[in-house]
């Protein structure tokens, strides 16, 4: 989701839509990941690993997703992002 205001909740990032985040104004910003009401913004890869990753997803909204990578001052270092729900119903 791409979002500047870190105090944002879980519930306004999951309805938070695909077409929105692939906005140029929008998308500009950077993306990151929102959790337990906290936002970590990602690094140049992970903008890169969202864009693709919304870009190629069919889900509209509520995009819940599992980021791999390591967290240092607020940013993500992103090695992968992939689709959670896909991860859970694999058993992953």
């Amino acid at each position: 989701m791409a979002m500047s205001d870190v105090k944002k909740s879980d519930a306004k990032a999951a309805r938070h839509t695909r077409e929105c985040a692939l906005d140029e104004a929008c998308a500009s910003n950077g993306y990151g990941l929102v959790t337990g009401g906290k936002f970590y913004k990602f690094d140049t890869t992970g903008n890169v690993k969202a864009n693709q990753f919304l870009r190629t997803t069919k889900k509209e909204n509520n995009i819940l997703v599992q980021v791999a990578g390591k967290i240092n001052k607020e940013i993500f270092f992103v090695t992968s992002i992939k689709d959670a729900m896909v991860s859970q119903r694999k058993g992953k």
